[in-house]
């Protein structure tokens, strides 16, 4: 059984392989994954902790943005009052237009 590495280092030498690369290109590939599996192994710690950090980071986030949300000062009474009158203009003026959406559908059948 391979290890995570060693299948890494079969994939790209069959990839190499696969693509008909010269011994110069394969040398320069060989470098290449060999950098490739220092970092890796280098980082592999990093790695679970960017994992980690990657799962718990957007609920965080969230949960701030809400909270900052719920510290925005509450709206004045006088905005208050504009916001309800807005309101019920908009209400009024939709019932105004099913009433006469309504007029004219019993005046047609009239007709």
């Amino acid at each position: 059984m391979l290890t995570t590495q060693q299948s890494f280092v079969v994939g790209a030498l069959a990839r190499c392989a696969d693509e008909g690369l010269d011994r110069p290109a394969l040398e320069k590939r060989a470098s290449m994954v060999d950098k490739f599996l220092k970092l890796l192994v280098a980082t592999s710690g990093v790695g679970r902790f960017g994992l980690g950090l990657a799962a718990v980071l957007p609920p965080a986030v969230g949960a701030g943005v809400g909270y900052m949300a719920g510290l925005e000062p509450d709206v004045d009474q006088v905005d208050a009052e504009t916001m309800k009158r807005e309101e019920l203009i908009g209400e009024y003026r939709r019932l105004a237009e099913r009433a006469n959406r309504s007029a004219a559908r019993r005046s047609y059948r009239a007709i």
